[in-house]
């Protein structure tokens, strides 16, 4: 865990925090780590929820194409 944060995330977040604030500002280091714990979260959120979503989206569109085909 402290991997995917520190190697994959913290220069994700450095970027995106770049383009708002300045490298010099004290803070920088504070608002990366928030970023990146957003970033996370968001990452988590999409891998709780992306399975149920395809699941649905994909009985959606077959049960619509049974549909077209009955008729």
């Amino acid at each position: 865990m402290p991997e995917l944060t520190g190697h994959i995330l913290m220069p994700i977040a450095g970027v995106i925090v770049g383009w708002f604030i300045d490298k010099d500002v004290p803070s920088y280091g504070l608002c990366q780590v928030a970023v990146s714990y957003i970033l996370f979260v968001a990452i988590l959120f999409i891998l709780a929820l992306g399975p149920w979503k395809l699941f649905h989206w994909h009985r959606k569109r077959r049960s619509n194409k049974s549909a077209r085909q009955s008729d």
